[in-house]
């Protein structure tokens, strides 16, 4: 048998909106121009709306699916821009409409770093610590390409020692970026059985992909251009 599902508790944590804007072409793409800021601060007044659709800049309070004063704590996933983002997130969230009453950290997990973000905010909520708050992530490798991370930000660490100690390999595999990452996974033992092994694996991503769409209550609209954004956002809001 089926182990019976866990009880609601009060503090449970409910995703009630979430949404997000394209994924484009680095450097190429229609949001290339445009700064991880006002990536944020557009997404962040989207997610607040009834109606994100309708976004508008002198919302009143009935357009509000909660009012910005009801979120306690953000918190942002990010990796790749410099050490001064918390202050431009900062920024970005108070341009939103939300007070200077509203927190907001950023964290670094490398790719699943907006997942850590939702993570935080969760566990939070479940602690007690707040009731309502936000979990994002942004990125712009247009402005921050991925490549150029440790040539323009490189770690501040004691490179002989870092060199010589007894994992040395193990410490400086820490500086490859995460697209060569990608590439040595490809070769890992996983991959390295044949295109047998592959093709079942990509099936059974593409399976869960379609029963996914089909089966998560979430449907689809759009935002107005916000902040300078030429491209309209995607939106995929939890159903009521």
């Amino acid at each position: 048998m089926a182990p019976s599902p866990a009880p609601h508790h009060p503090r449970d944590a409910v995703i009630v909106q979430a949404i997000r804007t394209p994924l484009c072409r680095a450097r190429k793409g229609g949001l290339a121009e445009i700064p991880p800021s006002a990536l944020l601060s557009t997404v962040l007044h989207g997610v607040l709306l009834q109606h994100p659709q309708q976004a508008k800049a002198n919302a009143g309070r009935d357009d509000y699916l909660l009012p910005p004063d009801a979120v306690q704590d953000v918190c942002v996933g990010n990796v790749l821009s410099p050490p001064t983002a918390a202050v431009a997130f900062r920024m970005a969230a108070l341009s939103a409409g939300l007070p200077h009453t509203t927190s907001l950290s950023t964290v670094n997990r490398q790719c699943s770093s907006g997942l850590q973000a939702i993570a935080n905010v969760a566990h939070a909520i479940k602690c007690g610590s707040i009731d309502v708050g936000i979990g994002a992530g942004v990125e712009s490798m247009s402005a921050n390409p991925m490549h150029k991370l440790y040539e323009n930000h490189p770690p501040e660490v004691d490179w002989d020692a870092m060199q010589s100690c007894g994992n040395a390999k193990e410490v400086m595999d820490c500086l490859i970026p995460m697209g060569k990452t990608s590439e040595n996974v490809s070769k890992c033992e996983l991959y390295a059985k044949g295109r047998g092994v592959r093709r079942i694996w990509g099936g059974f991503a593409r399976w869960r992909r379609r029963r996914r769409r089909s089966s998560v209550p979430f449907g689809r609209s759009r935002l107005p251009e916000v902040a300078r954004i030429p491209r309209l956002l995607h939106i995929n809001r939890v159903a009521q």
